[in-house]
């Protein structure tokens, strides 16, 4: 039982953590519980139930009426025109006195805006809220926690990889927690032409700097590593349409490498995560097959993060691919 200070069982205040949750301790202000979580309320510390980690049990709780009325507002966000009660009905599948108390309270709180009709559509006051941490936020601290995720779950080395000038650099990287493994650092610059990463920035960066890199002459790592810049454009355009690129022991023989883009809220690339795993593991084709959900997983939640929308039912979609296409 919790020993927070001031709230009581019989307390309307008091929340019961989930089953198996770990209890907060600690009393008065300031407090904490055992994992260096706290909730102030008023002067009361509320202790938040955690899990591993220390991470809140947010899932443990529910708000179906909340959970609605984002649902509302993200349906409104992508209609291109304003919807009526019936559309955001039918499209919900709520029946329309809830879909009319959740449009109420928007309309009121400045969210909503109604139009003859009566149809309605998202104000630019989400817009002004929203800006605000997307604008704090860079694509390495939106990575950080994804990228521990995917880490945990491979056991592979994992990383995140931007454009630095011509070279792919490694700005978070975790290592493979196997015995043999090939080890990466941050801060290590990468032929664009030949690792995972590399290609997805490439195959996402504007035309000039391919031309650029052509120019210089692609060198050969491996004999499998492609340096006709005509067969490159190909297999490019092939990343962009299928949405990962891998590296089939093009960089150095005996590893394997599998990317994804991370688009920011203007639909750019401004990042690549990956994994690096080795052929004595996984073959090229059982590494897409084990690990691509998971990469992809991951690119989703950090572009979600720095403002990206995806299309219902869509994949990652940038704005315009390297040939200016959408």
């Amino acid at each position: 039982m919790s020993n927070t200070k001031g709230l009581s069982q019989n307390d309307p205040n008091h929340v019961a953590p989930p089953s198996g949750a770990e209890q907060p301790t600690g009393s008065g202000t300031g407090s904490q519980s055992r994992s260096g979580h706290s909730c102030r309320k008023g002067a009361v510390d509320v202790g938040v139930p955690t899990g591993a980690k220390g991470r809140p049990y947010a899932n443990a709780y529910e708000a179906p009426a909340l959970r609605k009325g984002i649902r509302l507002l993200e349906m409104l966000c992508q209609s291109a025109k304003p919807l009526s009660v019936t559309r955001i009905s039918q499209g919900l599948g709520l029946n329309k006195h809830m879909v009319l108390r959740i449009l109420g309270t928007l309309c009121d709180e400045g969210w909503v805006v109604q139009e003859e009709g009566p149809v309605y559509r998202v104000s630019l006051l989400p817009l002004h809220h929203f800006s605000q941490p997307i604008g704090r936020m860079d694509v390495t601290t939106a990575a950080e926690e994804p990228i521990d995720a995917l880490w945990e779950a491979t056991g592979e080395t994992t990383y995140l990889s931007v454009r630095d000038d011509r070279w792919s650099m490694g700005v978070i990287v975790r290592q493979s927690r196997r015995d043999v493994q090939v080890t990466g650092r941050i801060g290590s610059r990468l032929l664009m032409h030949c690792c995972a990463p590399g290609k997805v920035l490439l195959a996402h960066s504007e035309p000039a700097l391919f031309e650029l890199l052509a120019q210089q002459g692609f060198a050969r790592q491996t004999e499998r590593t492609i340096c006709e810049p005509a067969e490159l454009r190909r297999h490019l355009d092939e990343v962009v349409r299928q949405g990962y690129a891998t590296d089939n022991e093009e960089y150095l023989r005996g590893m394997l490498c599998l990317a994804g883009p991370v688009f920011d809220g203007q639909g750019r690339a401004v990042g690549a995560v990956g994994i690096t795993t080795l052929t004595m593991f996984h073959s090229h084709e059982s590494m897409i097959e084990a690990y691509w959900p998971l990469v992809q997983a991951a690119c989703r939640r950090i572009s979600r993060t720095l403002g990206h929308v995806e299309s219902l039912g869509a994949g990652l979609q940038p704005v315009a691919t390297r040939n200016g296409s959408a």
